[in-house]
């Protein structure tokens, strides 16, 4: 494979890019027209919101620059990294809009400044020697910024966590940058230790590596940034195992992990409540659990093919456009879209360690490495952790959550990734054998996720969605009728009254609540309520057709369908009252019809 696109020439290189940059400019166009459509909790016609279609504009203009300028400096790029990047990216920015419109509209510009920083990248000289040549100033001006967060960091949600630097609106978070100038440190230092002396011990050569890590991590210690703090350590024990191939290097840091996070769990109120939360979410499903159980239920609720964009309730998921953005997308997008997201960061990833696999200056290849298992381990971290595969560690999730400093640092990234692209040749380099154990080791995680993902929406999918603390539940309720529960003569049992956005449920006669049972968001379903739900709800009927229309149109069931029984309304309260003060059961049958009339216990 990578022998084929080394023979492609520039120009069957940038029409490929071109064709799937088209074909991810008419996705974005589709989701965004999807957005316009009014939402299904309206419940009646709603005004189009078309804000969110200023991005369509400012995503090709972005995406033709920085193709014009790349196609100068780097035109035997992979093709499929930038639309990738750029498609990720896009459909980030519609999903943050979605779930908080003023949010999203930032992260519009937060994704103009990404795009101008690649442009700018693009324009460099190549083979990133600035980058390699200044690794000492760069990474000494990364730790003095993030140090500064000690001082000066604040938090713009008003949180107790201060990891961030800004004013008026406008602010970053240090350790996003420090993370991708660590890397370039440790493949700057590491080659030149491998050039200068390829023999030479390698416990020695990583020690200094070790002491700026350790001194980068215990900022973030300090700062109880404890998932950047984990990203930090795997990330350079997996560019010194790339480096020298002793599998001792990455068992130290998973010993090192696992004791820290014992000490951690002892000492750190943060990390106890993570670790009990991800354990048993259930046990406290109101208090520390609540974030995880909303967001499986969110999953669940998204089934096979979405609410749709736009019609979920992704909201309800605490922080969801940040930590929990991959929540939203299962909601509203479904299995299949959230199938998509883990597919395209995986190809991104391996495109990354291919480009790895093929350099020969060690340099660009531990480059490389470094990028490609940041964008991979910090997507594997933050989508295990809203797949409750691994304690929540807060990192965000690369190109698709809101936050400019996560998405301009990882577009950055990015921009090495096709820099680097243009030199790679066909076969394996030097370092392609442990380049290959870490990419099937990135994907046993990919398939790991996706049958998580399987798991939480075809075999759990029903048992969440059906939890009373489910919010959609009592929303649908409330914008769409629910059918009426009738006796044999038509007198109503139990009736959903009131207008669009305001329906309850009243249950008129007491007497038949054995039989009718109760639909409530706070105590859950029983009895008739529950065996006949979807009938009730309008989701099951004799006019499947208008069904379908209905959740195509208004992302709803139309009306729910009405119940009639054969229940007698006074020989059920007369059964009833019989039974006052004793224990036993009255079943009162029509001998000719077999029909039940009352039914008490």
């Amino acid at each position: 494979m990578l022998a084929a696109i080394t023979a492609e020439g520039p120009s069957e290189v940038s029409q490929r890019e071109l064709r799937l940059l088209s074909l991810a400019f008419a996705f974005l166009v589709l989701a965004a027209l999807a957005m316009a459509i009014p939402r299904a909790a309206s419940g009646e016609a709603a005004p189009l919101k078309l804000g969110h279609f200023v991005l369509l504009p400012i995503w090709v203009g972005c995406a033709w620059m920085i193709r014009r300028f790349a196609d100068r400096g780097s035109s035997r790029r992979d093709p499929l990294l930038l639309p990738i990047v750029l498609l990720l990216a896009g459909w980030g920015v519609l999903i943050v809009w979605r779930v908080s419109p003023g949010l999203g509209a930032r992260q519009v510009g937060w994704f103009l400044v990404g795009s101008v920083a690649l442009v700018e990248l693009m324009r460099s000289p190549p083979g990133l020697g600035w980058l390699r040549r200044y690794r000492y100033l760069w990474l000494t001006a990364g730790i003095t910024v993030t140090a500064l967060t000690l001082v000066l960091g604040t938090n713009p949600a008003g949180g107790e966590q201060r990891l961030w630097l800004g004013c008026c609106g406008l602010y970053f978070q240090p350790s996003e940058p420090l993370r991708l100038l660590l890397i370039a440190f440790a493949a700057s230092y590491l080659a030149d230790r491998r050039l200068a002396n390829p023999r030479a011990a390698w416990a020695a050569d990583f020690l200094p590596l070790l002491a700026a890590g350790g001194l980068a991590g215990l900022l973030l210690l300090a700062q109880r940034d404890l998932g950047a703090g984990t990203l930090l350590l795997a990330l350079l024990a997996g560019q010194i195992y790339v480096a020298y191939g002793h599998a001792a290097v990455l068992y130290g840091a998973l010993g090192f992990l696992v004791t820290g996070a014992g000490i951690g769990y002892l000492t750190l109120d943060v990390v106890r409540t993570r670790i009990e939360a991800w354990v048993n979410p259930w046990l406290d499903p109101t208090g520390s659990g609540y974030q995880i159980v909303q967001s499986l239920i969110a999953i669940a609720s998204g089934g096979v093919l979405g609410s749709g964009p736009g019609r979920g309730a992704p909201t309800a998921v605490p922080v969801v456009q940040s930590d929990f953005v991959f929540a939203a997308v299962a909601e509203e997008w479904g299995l299949v879209g959230a199938l998509a997201i883990i597919a395209l960061i995986a190809v991104l990833v391996g495109r990354g360690l291919r480009v790895a696999a093929g350099a020969r200056d060690p340099f660009a290849v531990l480059l490389a490495v470094g990028v490609s298992l940041t964008l991979g381990l910090q997507s594997l971290l933050i989508l295990g952790g809203t797949l409750r595969l691994l304690p929540i560690t807060g990192v965000t999730l690369p190109f698709v959550s809101y936050g400019g400093s996560s998405l301009v640092t990882s577009s950055i990234a990015a921009g090495f990734l096709v820099l680097l692209s243009s030199e790679r040749h066909p076969g394996l380099g030097p370092f392609g054998r442990p380049i290959l154990r870490a990419q099937a080791f990135l994907s046993v995680g990919w398939i790991v996720l996706a049958m998580a993902l399987g798991w939480w929406v075809i075999v759990r999918g029903e048992a969440l969605t059906a939890r009373t603390d489910n919010p959609r539940r009592s929303l649908a309720g409330r914008y769409s009728q629910r059918g009426s529960i009738l006796d044999w003569d038509g007198v109503a049992l139990a009736a959903s009254v009131g207008t669009t956005g305001s329906f309850r449920r009243i249950y008129y006669d007491p007497a038949s609540a054995p039989v009718t049972g109760y639909d409530s968001s706070h105590y859950g379903q029983a009895g008739l309520e529950t065996s006949l739900d979807g009938f009730l709800r309008g989701e099951i009927g004799p006019d499947p057709l208008m069904i379908s229309w209905s959740e195509l149109v208004y992302g709803r069931p139309p009306a729910g369908y009405h119940l009639r029984l054969t229940l007698n309304s006074e020989l059920q309260r007369a059964s009833a009252e019989g039974l006052t003060g004793q224990q036993g059961a009255v079943v009162v049958v029509d001998a000719r019809s077999g029909a039940i009339l009352a039914m008490a216990s």
